[in-house]
């Protein structure tokens, strides 16, 4: 894979992956506090809790995959690839959580960041593999 989207070379490509995946970040763990019932469960506010730092963690990924644009450092992508990996993983978690309670926000939003996080790992494999040399 040469180009991002088939358009943009796969180094401005890195750029776009870590604004889209703070904006997904930050979506959903609103859709996700605005999902939870607030009637004294506190394994919601855990999981809500849980989120926001994976997201936390995602978005110092991002950072440093936007790094990687002007410093040629693979350590960087690992690193990326690690918290893009914990987030896919909570994302499914939170998924299949609101499809069963019928948060529709939250089941959405998941769903989506889900698509574009496994698209942008691939992305972000190919980027490696280009820095392999």
């Amino acid at each position: 894979m040469e180009k991002f989207c088939f358009v943009i070379p796969l180094k401005w490509g890195m750029l776009i992956i870590a604004i889209i995946d703070t904006i997904l970040d930050v979506l959903g763990s609103v859709a996700l506090y605005y999902d939870l019932p607030f009637e004294g469960k506190s394994s919601m506010f855990c999981a809500l809790g849980l989120f926001v730092n994976c997201s936390i963690i995602h978005l110092m990924g991002c950072i440093f995959i936007v790094l990687t644009i002007w410093v040629e450092n693979r350590i960087f992508l690992v690193i990326y690839g690690v918290s893009g990996g914990l987030r896919l993983g909570f994302s499914a978690w939170i998924m299949a959580f609101a499809l069963i309670y019928w948060w529709i926000l939250s089941a959405i939003i998941q769903i989506i960041i889900f698509v574009f996080g496994v698209y942008f790992m691939v992305c972000v494999v190919f980027w490696y593999y280009k820095h392999e040399n």
